[in-house]
């Protein structure tokens, strides 16, 4: 994962343009629990 984060310098760069889709995510799928609960388990890739 270090190495990953090392090697792209983007990184950072698309998790920072991700940040607001995965509030509008988090915040539109709160309503379904089991959506939201699907996005939750998929949090650590994006992250990755």
């Amino acid at each position: 994962m270090e190495e990953d984060v090392s090697r792209n310098r983007s990184g950072p760069i698309h998790v920072m343009l991700r940040l607001p889709l995965l509030i509008i995510l988090t915040g539109t799928t709160t309503i379904n629990n089991g959506v939201y609960g699907q996005i939750y388990e998929k949090l650590p890739a994006f992250l990755k």
